[in-house]
């Protein structure tokens, strides 16, 4: 059997790929995970109940947020197309140009839409 040279042979306790390059980077990346991990708990005071003197939602409140919501994401989608057609007689690069300005203003509206939904219409009591 041949043997391999020690920079192919797999760990001991298995394969071990190390993607973060050596000096800072590695540093940063083992600070940002510490981080994450000193972080964890944070996260269950995301899920804390409202009291209950705020009772339930009213059908109106999620209607409301939900057509929110879908108009953000109308308004999203309409913009490639208004683009599209918009530049149909333009030459290459400025249509081009058009149209992924409409296709990153349809992320950022989409974004904003599930902002407002989550921020004013999931996470109040």
């Amino acid at each position: 059997m041949k043997r391999l040279p020690p920079a192919v042979v797999p760990a001991k306790a298995g394969i071990h790929f190390d993607f973060a390059p050596a000096g800072p980077w590695k540093r940063r990346t083992k600070r940002c995970a510490a981080l994450a991990c000193a972080l964890w708990p944070a996260l269950s005071l995301a899920t804390t109940q409202c009291p209950p003197e705020y009772g339930e939602k009213s059908l109106a409140f999620w209607a409301l947020g939900w057509t929110v919501l879908g108009l953000f994401a109308l308004l999203g989608l309409a913009l490639p197309v208004v683009a599209v057609r918009s530049t149909l007689g333009r030459g290459g690069w400025l249509r081009a140009a058009w149209i992924l300005l409409a296709c990153l203003a349809m992320l950022g509206c989409w974004i904003a839409g599930l902002s407002i939904f989550g921020v004013y219409f999931v996470m109040v009591c």
